[in-house]
């Protein structure tokens, strides 16, 4: 089943673009709340929060 609340998270993104804040939002088409079917995803997401810590 898709995400039917991205909407609320596009708002967010766009919302904090406006106010200046530095965000990155990783918008992925037909995705739905079961990340661990998406074995990629997170490991996308470890690699992108190693060089956010270098």
């Amino acid at each position: 089943m898709r995400d039917t609340l991205i909407q609320s998270s596009d708002d967010f993104y766009k919302k904090a673009k406006q106010a200046g804040v530095n965000i990155t939002y990783w918008r992925i088409e037909d995705m739905d709340h079961s990340i661990r079917k998406r074995p990629e995803l997170i490991e996308r997401s470890f690699e992108w929060l190693k060089q956010q810590l270098q």
